[in-house]
């Protein structure tokens, strides 16, 4: 946890990239964070995606326009308390598919993961993978 928390911070020293979504139904937003999740849960324990439901099809995307030491305290903040649904500072979407965009070369990760590099395309497949629970 400690390392992730470093990362975090040394990551708040320089000027992030600016990332642009491109949304299925034509909209677009953009911020210096773009989160994605499909279930409730992020990172373990953290409501951020409180409306998401992983059997409707779409992806819920939180976008938070710029990053600061300010805003991420206010996040977490609100994530401890249980205000983060209402917290104004972050923006919350849903899409079957969408399209993530920089103007500089930017890592798109998975999972903590570098999958490749932006622009990349995300689209839901409904129902693709079988899960058996017994």
């Amino acid at each position: 946890r400690i390392a992730y928390a470093l990362a975090g911070l040394r990551a708040l020293r320089g000027r992030l990239p600016r990332i642009e979504v491109e949304l299925d139904n034509g909209r677009r937003d953009a911020g210096e964070l773009i989160l994605l999740g499909n279930g409730r849960l992020y990172g373990g324990r953290w409501k951020m995606f409180p409306q998401a439901d992983m059997t409707d099809g779409r992806i819920d995307i939180l976008v938070v326009p710029r990053v600061s030491l300010f805003r991420m305290a206010g996040i977490g903040w609100a994530l401890q308390t249980g205000r983060f649904a209402r917290y104004g500072a972050v923006r919350h979407h849903q899409a079957s598919s969408f399209t993530l965009r920089s103007d500089v070369s930017c890592e798109f990760e998975l999972e903590g993961d570098n999958v490749g590099f932006m622009p990349a395309t995300v689209t839901v497949r409904p129902r693709a993978l079988r899960v058996v629970v017994p």
